[in-house]
């Protein structure tokens, strides 16, 4: 049997079924419909936070675009699913109202890069923005970057990312 599945309603990964078997003789098989992305995702946003913004999508009709929050979550966090080691950001956290996030020199281009792919061009609608350049990468304030495209802190809340 084929199935032809839709993607993952949270962050439009590549959804699969999970047959497993209900334990006990004779009551057979049940099945489950995962997505390997969106069940990470789960363990460090939350539930409620992903339910929320798949509502959120799914309500205005944006169900095949791309869920930035969760894009700039994974970028920061998990930008490669085969190395769980790798990282474009050596340093995050929040001081004060900014939330600055460190990206060492020899990452920073593909990391802006997937930025622009996330956020497009017009994160540079002014121009430019400010960094900090430091001795070994560059400092972004991405509270001030990323303003008018979604509150930073239901992503990366306060309490739990402290610089």
């Amino acid at each position: 049997m084929s199935e032809q599945l839709k993607p993952c309603p949270f962050c439009g990964g590549e959804a699969y079924i999970n047959y497993e078997r209900i334990p006990g003789e004779g009551r057979g098989y049940w099945a489950q419909v995962l997505c390997k992305i969106a069940i990470a995702e789960v363990e460090e946003l939350g539930l409620e936070v992903i339910m929320q913004q798949s509502e959120k999508k799914l309500n205005h009709g944006i169900g095949g675009h791309m869920n930035k929050e969760l894009e700039l979550y994974k970028l920061i966090m998990t930008p490669d699913l085969e190395n769980k080691y790798f990282s474009y950001v050596s340093e995050m956290g929040w001081e004060k109202d900014m939330f600055l996030v460190w990206i060492p020199y020899g990452l920073l281009e593909d990391f802006m890069e997937n930025m622009t792919s996330i956020f497009g061009y017009g994160l540079f609608d002014d121009g430019a923005f400010d960094a900090n350049m430091q001795s070994d990468g560059v400092c972004i304030d991405l509270a001030e970057i990323l303003d008018g495209y979604l509150d930073i802190e239901t992503v990366f809340p306060r309490d739990k990312y402290k610089h």
